[in-house]
């Protein structure tokens, strides 16, 4: 039931951002915001799958998605161009 419900939850954000981004960004941000929501999408339903089957590999994989996601906020700004 709750494998479940986190998949109908997780389709809807993400169909919801894909159609979000189709209607309200210029063409030539469709495609690159497309791309990450989908990547987003993959990872998050990744994470779902392993939380039953591999519950180790699910809590490394989280913990690392969430320090790397903290170095980025700090040094992110670092490795962005400046114009």
């Amino acid at each position: 039931m709750e494998k479940k419900l986190f998949i109908w939850i997780g389709a809807v954000i993400f169909g919801g951002l894909l159609l979000q981004t189709f209607l309200q960004l210029e063409a030539k941000y469709q495609m690159e915001a497309a791309l990450f929501i989908l990547f987003t999408a993959a990872v998050y339903f990744s994470l779902l799958l392993f939380k039953k089957k591999k519950f180790s590999l699910y809590l490394g994989l989280t913990c690392t998605l969430g320090i790397v996601s903290l170095l980025l906020i700090f040094f992110g700004p670092l490795f962005l161009p400046v114009h």
